[in-house]
């Protein structure tokens, strides 16, 4: 069984998300998009192809 590591993110961490989010419009999670292949996972707003990996 794989394990997983947990962690608190920190105070930066949430406010810089959040300010990004922010910035984009506060878009809905509908908008959002996960890719899994074998090389990764990505994460995406609206296009995959501008996508950040995750």
């Amino acid at each position: 069984m794989p394990s997983v590591v947990f962690r608190m993110l920190s105070d930066l961490e949430a406010e810089s998300a959040y300010a990004w989010w922010a910035a984009q419009g506060k878009p809905e999670p509908q908008r959002f998009g996960l890719t899994v292949t074998a090389e990764g996972q990505t994460a995406w707003l609206d296009d995959p192809a501008a996508s950040w990996p995750v």
